[in-house]
């Protein structure tokens, strides 16, 4: 494997210098922990490992996580070690060796050191002796929340570490991405945590704090599970819809799933929210649901300075293409979760200077999910047609913008290609002589729009900016 020798030192690098921490916590002295409370968290910790692997399709808490904030306050460095490391190490999930290997290592490396700098910060390890409420926020879940967040750093970077070294992806990128979705949960993974320490030693319920917190932690992780089928049920319905476009022209495999993510980096630059992401990756895979059939157009083909090509449509194709927005919303009506999406459908090939289709609107009153997915299709198209290479495309974008293309938007789209995995040379596929979101086709419509009375536009159907 092309990865193997960069992963084994990648690996060994974790285990030296998780055996580095070590042995400064063996010449420092740190007191070694509680036998009984670190052999019940560790036995949960093994537990936990198989629970989210029983559940790896599904977006769950992590219970390790908990346990590892717990075992920091309650145990210190060495059970943070043993209940993160050696009970990641345990797990009964069916791992490859260099796969066990490296989650038992990273979860301690980021464990102790998490817990060392618990200590540094004023942590105190939390016993049975009575604490007043200041003395367990100075001591106790300020310094946890500080050390939950060294923990979470150090997770991130190391995974994100192993990813790029294992596939093409962006280190910056990956991290980014990983950061957006975690950060806030790991919060209350250590109030948690934090809950469960207190209870287990100032508040003296002991083993029975586990038997009292069962139940909250079983709800969070059926609510978990509960969110994730739903979202599941949500990617199989967009996937069923591009599965019908696909099979309709072939030509058109993979497009949408790779319109999508140019439009997700444009749009995660742009400062979009999580949900407003969502919606736009929705909005760029099923942009083109509305095309009933393969294109079959009737052209003739000239010279056009600044593009590739000039194209003259027949009068029936630019109804068809006219009409392929409209009718992709009615394809996904009703279908509650893509209502968000449905305006960037609708207006994806309106364009910045109003010369755009289906209610020729200009400029911002466009839909901003609708202009970063015109950008993302116009400059997928552009970069098949020159041979598969996204970054070719950029000049092209520059000469439409202000004119096809929101400027701003063709920013971002220059500023995310370089972050962007390259193209399978297999898989590009460039239609002969017409592709309807190149630059030509919307001059062609355009053109022959011009000739035709402004029509009014209904501000009810002008929402969702």
């Amino acid at each position: 494997m092309r990865f193997f020798a960069p992963r084994r030192a990648y690996v060994t690098g974790i285990y030296l210098t998780l055996a580095a921490v070590m042995v400064i916590l063996a010449v420092g002295r740190v007191d070694p922990p509680d036998p009984l409370p670190t052999a019940t968290l560790l036995a949960l910790a093994v537990l936990a490992q198989w629970n989210t692997s029983k559940w790896r399709s599904a977006a769950t808490i992590s219970v390790t996580s908990i346990l590892i904030a717990a075992a920091i306050a309650l145990l210190g460095p060495w059970g943070a070690l043993v209940v993160g490391g050696l009970g990641t190490m345990l797990s009964p999930v069916h791992w490859r060796p260099i796969a066990r290997a490296f989650n038992g290592g990273m979860t301690g490396l980021a464990s102790v050191v998490a817990a060392c700098a618990y200590g540094l910060v004023g942590g105190q390890v939390l016993s049975t002796r009575v604490q007043s409420p200041l003395w367990l926020l100075v001591h106790g879940l300020l310094p946890l929340i500080a050390a939950i967040v060294l923990l979470f750093v150090l997770n991130m970077a190391l995974l994100a570490g192993m990813i790029v070294l294992t596939s093409p992806a962006n280190l910056r990128r990956t991290l980014t991405d990983m950061v957006r979705g975690s950060w806030l949960r790991y919060l209350g993974y250590g109030l948690v945590g934090f809950v469960i320490a207190v209870l287990w030693a100032p508040v003296g319920l002991g083993a029975a704090t586990i038997v009292l917190m069962a139940g909250p932690l079983l709800l969070a992780q059926w609510s978990f599970r509960e969110q994730a089928a739903e979202q599941r049920t949500q990617q199989r319905t967009v996937e069923t819809l591009v599965a019908a476009l696909e099979a309709r022209d072939p030509v058109l495999e993979g497009r949408g799933a790779r319109i999508a993510a140019i439009a997700i980096a444009m749009g995660e630059h742009v400062g979009l929210s999580d949900d407003e992401v969502e919606s736009l990756r929705f909005a760029a895979w099923l942009h083109d649901v509305g095309l009933a059939s393969p294109d079959r157009t009737r052209h003739a083909v000239r010279q056009f300075p600044g593009t590739t090509k000039r194209i003259d449509l027949a009068g029936s194709d630019i109804e068809r293409l006219l009409s392929h927005p409209e009718r992709g919303v009615r394809m996904v009506e009703g279908i509650d979760f893509l209502n968000p999406s449905a305006t960037a459908i609708l207006h994806h090939h309106e364009r910045w200077d109003g010369r755009g289709y289906p209610d020729r609107l200009a400029g911002s009153s466009i839909p901003l999910l609708a202009r970063i997915v015109a950008v993302a299709a116009t400059g997928y198209a552009v970069s098949v047609d020159l041979g598969g290479d996204l970054a070719a495309a950029v000049p092209v974008m520059w000469e439409l913008a202000g004119s096809q293309l929101d400027p701003g938007c063709v920013a971002a789209f220059d500023a995310v290609v370089g972050s962007l995995p390259p193209e399978d040379d297999d898989r590009v596929v460039a239609q002969a002589g017409f592709d309807h979101d190149l630059p030509a086709a919307s001059e062609a419509i355009a053109d022959a729009l011009d000739r035709l009375p402004r029509k009014r536009i209904e501000p009810s159907r002008v929402v969702g900016r």
